[in-house]
C-alpha cells in the first residue's frame, strides 16, 4: 500500500506540473504571437502564426513519458 501511495502522490506532483508548465507555455505563446502581430512579422513569414503551438506541443510531448511512468 506504501507503494501504491508514493505513486499517487508522485503521479499528482507530475500531473500538476505538467498543467502549470502547460499553462506557462499558453501565456508565453500568447505574448510571442502579439508581439509579432503587433510588429507585422505574421505577414512576413507565415511560420510565426503556428510556432507558438508547436512550442507548446513540443514541450508538452516532454511530459509524456513522465505522465506514464
Amino acid at each position: 500500500m506504501n507503494a501504491y501511495a508514493s505513486y499517487l502522490v508522485r503521479s499528482v506532483k507530475a500531473n500538476w506540473l505538467a498543467v502549470w508548465v502547460c499553462l506557462g507555455l499558453n501565456a508565453a505563446g500568447c505574448l510571442l504571437s502579439q508581439t509579432l502581430m503587433a510588429r507585422g512579422m505574421q505577414e512576413l513569414n507565415p511560420i510565426w502564426q503556428v510556432a507558438p503551438v508547436w512550442l507548446k506541443l513540443g514541450v508538452s510531448a516532454l511530459f509524456v513519458p513522465f505522465l506514464a511512468s
